[in-house]
């Protein structure tokens, strides 16, 4: 899947093949992560990936195989189960490092371990010792509350190069703690674009990264108003079934 050069057939293809490894996104969430993959190697290269809530690991094997990429850091508190927007607990089984990197093994080369660096972490416990270069794109996938998500951002900025890249995953259940993070990019001052991209990803860009960026991810993404409120009136009745269920299990054990 590599062209001669050594520019991936998979990027200049936007070849969703390449995630060989089972990723907890859709077709167009696949896209749009190749999509900003393809920005920010044009843009910086040699960049680095920050990534935090990695799990098997399917969302790092497009960076750990591209040359343009300097470094993976994958950050994972490996909870066993997480909180979410929709009122309930999601079990991650097996969730563990060793098992992650287990995975990657028939999926990525041997010499592409050389530029993975994993922390079974929270963000929030990282110090600037441990993270020793500044990263180009990160992406958050971590517990889907608009909570957690601000809270994400909040310490990842710590780690960020200028200017920088940051994409969010289940946007659809996050919309309220990313426009929270626009809010305050906004107050300080900085100079920022943003998109919902199909499926329910969520990217900014801060300086000169949303000028040369700014036309094509226009061109793909998804109007905002339409994905806010669709996605709002989705996740009032999963919560509402939610808590429906809940409830009847309650009553039932009684």
């Amino acid at each position: 899947m590599v062209s001669t050069g050594g520019n991936p057939l998979f990027l200049e293809n936007l070849d969703t093949g390449v995630f060989t490894l089972p990723t907890q996104s859709g077709a167009g969430d696949r896209k749009s992560f190749l999509i900003l993959q393809n920005i920010i190697r044009n843009f910086v290269p040699h960049y680095v990936y920050f990534e935090i809530g990695s799990y098997m690991g399917g969302t790092l094997v497009p960076h750990l195989i591209d040359p343009l990429c300097r470094h993976v850091f994958s950050i994972d508190k490996r909870p066993l189960t997480q909180l979410d927007e929709r009122g309930v607990y999601f079990d991650y089984n097996a969730n563990s490092t060793k098992a992650m990197l287990h995975a990657l093994e028939s999926h990525v080369p041997p010499s592409a371990f050389l530029k993975l660096t994993t922390y079974d972490f929270d963000v929030s416990e990282l110090s600037s010792d441990q993270i020793s270069l500044k990263a180009n794109f990160a992406f958050i996938d971590a517990e889907h509350t608009n909570v957690a998500v601000f809270r994400d951002f909040m310490y990842t900025r710590r780690f960020l190069a200028e200017p920088f890249m940051i994409g969010f995953h289940d946007a659809n259940l996050t919309f309220d703690g990313v426009q929270n993070i626009e809010c305050l990019l906004r107050y300080e001052g900085v100079k920022f674009k943003s998109f919902f991209l199909p499926d329910s990803v969520f990217v900014i860009l801060t300086g000169d990264l949303a000028n040369i960026s700014c036309q094509s991810l226009e061109r793909f993404s998804v109007d905002r108003e339409t994905f806010i409120h669709a996605s709002r009136v989705a996740l009032w009745k999963q919560v509402a079934a939610n808590a429906d269920l809940i409830q009847g299990n309650t009553i039932g054990h009684r």
